[in-house]
């Protein structure tokens, strides 16, 4: 038998956890603790909950491996060595590396 899940349970919830102004981010953490919270209800919420926080992942995340490495080389202090920087630019332009985004396999993982 599947359990429909209730919006009204969850907008609930966060209202509960939320004060007047809270930024987005706050709110997102919010709604993912209020599904949690609602996980021994039905299982579903959990799954609700794992999706949301993938949905937040993917959109802090670049989309591209070589993306992720711009940003990594930017950092001061550097933190990549010259040799690694060199054999990983020859992966990505061999075509080794590409996305490290990929949403079948996390919602496979989630299941």
């Amino acid at each position: 038998m599947r359990m429909k899940i209730d919006p009204g349970l969850i907008i609930y919830e966060l209202k509960k956890a939320a004060i007047p102004v809270l930024p987005l981010k706050d709110i997102r953490r919010k709604l993912h603790i209020a599904c949690a919270s609602l996980s021994h209800r039905h299982p579903a919420y959990e799954k609700l909950a794992a999706a949301l926080a993938l949905k937040e992942l993917y959109d802090e995340t670049p989309a591209t491996f070589e993306e992720s490495f711009d940003l990594l080389q930017q950092a001061d202090p550097p933190i990549l060595s010259e040799t690694y920087i060199i054999k990983t630019r020859d992966m990505i332009s061999s075509g080794h590396i590409k996305g490290i985004i990929m949403p079948e396999r996390d919602e496979e993982l989630s299941q």
